[in-house]
């Protein structure tokens, strides 16, 4: 089952303390808003209930600053600037967490790549895996 989240790719930021208490930043808590309501939206509420493989490819726009010919060439390429893929992985994770799953411990499998694209967005393709047989 895939998704896409258009827009700019958002990391998870860290864990915010303040007046004696931990809460989650309000830009990372709009983004996991987004993330459910995009799933729930194109998924039409799904509900995976075995193990899970996630798969999120972030795409990501070269920099406006660049040539037209430097950014051309980008396309399609690594992006190796940007959120770091383990924090652009926990927010969709965590997005979906009580609505496309549970609790993130049933993902068994995951992948996060960033590439140079024409328009930014994240697509995330989940999937229910069988259990492994030894």
């Amino acid at each position: 089952m895939q998704f896409t989240i258009y827009g700019k790719p958002k990391g998870k930021d860290r864990p915010r303390f303040g007046q004696g208490r931990t809460y989650t930043a309000p830009a990372t808590k709009e983004y996991e808003d987004r993330v459910k309501f995009e799933y729930a939206r194109q998924c039409r509420n799904r509900r995976f209930e075995g193990n899970i493989s996630v798969d999120v490819v972030a795409y990501i726009e070269p920099p406006k600053s660049w040539s037209n010919k430097k950014r051309e060439d980008a396309i399609g390429k690594y992006c190796p600037t940007g959120s770091d893929t383990d924090n652009i992985l926990k927010i969709i994770m965590d997005g979906m967490q009580g609505v496309a799953y549970e609790n993130d411990k049933r993902v068994v499998s995951v992948t996060c790549q960033r590439f140079y694209a024409e328009q930014s967005k994240v697509v995330v393709d989940i999937n229910e895996v069988e259990e492994n047989k030894k």
